[in-house]
C-alpha cells in the first residue's frame, strides 16, 4: 500500500489512473523490463571481459578510465535492476491483496497465475484441462469481478 492507503501501483507515469485489466498487466511489463535490463547487463559485462583481455596484452598508457566508466555503468544498472526489482515485488503483493479479495477460488487462483506468475494460456490450458477458449472465457469472468474489486480500492 502507497502513502495513504492508496494502492502503489494504480497510477502510471504521467498520474493518469489505469484500468484494471492494465494494472495487472502492468506486472510482465515490469517483468519484461527487468529481463532486458539484465540481459543489457551481461552484455555489458561480456564487452568488459574482452576489453580487459585486450587491454592486458598492450602496455598500458595512462589510467584505466575506460574500464572503470562500464564498471560505473554495470553499478547503475544493476541498482535499476535493484529498483525495478522491488517495484515488481510491492506490485505483486498489491495484486495478490486486491486479488484475495475475490470469493471465487477459481478466479482468484487463473488470475494469480495468469498475472502474477505470468502462466501462458496454453500451460493454464494443460493444467486445468480447460481448452485455451475456455480458459479465455474464466479469466474473462474473472477480471470482471477483479474490475469491480479494483475500482472500490482506488
Amino acid at each position: 500500500m502507497g502513502r495513504g492507503g492508496k494502492l502503489d501501483g494504480m497510477v502510471l507515469g504521467g498520474g493518469k489512473r489505469v484500468t484494471a485489466k492494465e494494472y495487472l498487466r502492468q506486472l510482465k511489463t515490469l517483468d519484461n523490463m527487468i529481463n532486458a535490463k539484465l540481459l543489457e547487463r551481461e552484455r555489458i559485462q561480456a564487452l568488459a571481459t574482452k576489453v580487459t583481455v585486450s587491454n592486458s596484452e598492450r602496455v598500458q598508457s595512462g589510467g584505466g578510465s575506460g574500464f572503470e566508466n562500464v564498471v560505473i555503468k554495470i553499478n547503475e544498472l544493476e541498482d535499476e535492476i535493484n529498483a525495478d526489482i522491488d517495484k515488481l515485488w510491492s506490485l505483486k503483493q498489491e495484486a495478490r491483496h486486491l486479488i484475495d479479495l475475490l470469493e471465487d477460488e477459481k478466479h482468484k487462483w487463473v488470475l494469480r497465475e495468469r498475472y502474477v506468475e505470468f502462466k501462458s494460456l496454453r500451460w493454464l490450458s494443460e493444467f486445468t484441462g480447460l481448452t485455451i477458449d475456455g480458459v479465455r472465457s474464466l479469466l474473462k469472468r474473472a477480471g470482471k469481478k477483479f474490475n469491480t474489486i479494483y475500482s472500490k480500492s482506488a
